[in-house]
């Protein structure tokens, strides 16, 4: 079977993902999460990467990239190599460390770039290692909120330009704990789809049709909104 097409350009942002396989862990101390840095880094700067922020955890991990020379599967490729490699000689293992290839998402517009913003360092929160992000060493979070030296990688001006500050960032942050536009995975969510009642503010076959075919509702929720049987629902959506 092929492989899916990766779309990359120049210029192109990505949020990437990589998981350990069989979930397993791909960090197990303070050594391990600081050797990866090193190689993120590395891959930055020899792949002329802009990176713009980064979450570790224990058996997968995030980056916001943009690669400005349409590069991306070559650096995450010498990259995952790079740490399978530094890992299982650590630990003494064979085999595959990383769950198949990475993930990556293009990011299309600054809606989703922002939602991003605050995925990433809100990860270990959601996964109960730690209770605010700042608390978690890991990730980018405290070097773009302005609490530690960013390291000369780390492009920070993306967020705060489109914020305005960095104590916007902050607050965009950590009001993302309780409201968020993305699910656990980091994709969007689909937008709420419209009640019935506003769908079919009268009984009429338009209306039926597209809270059918363009909303997903089932012959049996119109029927019962609109107190008819589903039969009826049915004969009139042929």
């Amino acid at each position: 079977m092929p492989r899916p097409l990766r779309f990359d350009y120049p210029g192109a942002t990505h949020h990437v993902f990589v998981r350990g396989v069989a979930r397993s862990p791909i960090a197990v101390d303070d050594a391990d999460y600081e050797h990866a840095l090193f190689l993120l880094a590395r891959t930055v700067a020899r792949f002329e990467i802009r990176c713009h922020g980064w979450c570790y955890l224990p058996n997968h991990s995030h980056f916001l990239v943009t690669s400005e020379l349409g590069n991306l599967s070559r650096a995450m490729q010498w990259l995952g190599t790079c740490t399978a490699q530094s890992f299982n000689r650590r630990y003494e293992r064979p085999g595959h460390l990383f769950q198949g290839r990475f993930g990556s998402r293009l990011v299309v517009d600054d809606n989703y770039l922002l939602e991003l913003a605050r995925y990433l360092p809100l990860n270990p929160v959601r996964a109960g290692l730690c209770s605010a992000p700042a608390d978690w060493p890991w990730s980018s979070y405290t070097a773009t909120a302005g609490l530690l030296t960013p390291p000369r990688f780390l492009d920070t001006t993306v967020f705060i330009e489109k914020l305005g500050s960095v104590d916007a960032y902050a607050a965009w942050v950590a009001d993302g704990l309780h409201e968020s536009s993305l699910d656990e995975h980091g994709f969007p969510l689909p937008p709420p789809r419209p009640s019935l009642a506003t769908l079919l503010p009268e009984d009429s076959d338009r209306g039926i049709a597209v809270a059918h075919f363009e909303h997903g509702y089932t012959k049996v929720e119109i029927a019962n909104h609109l107190c008819v049987s589903d039969s009826q629902i049915g004969r009139r959506l042929a």
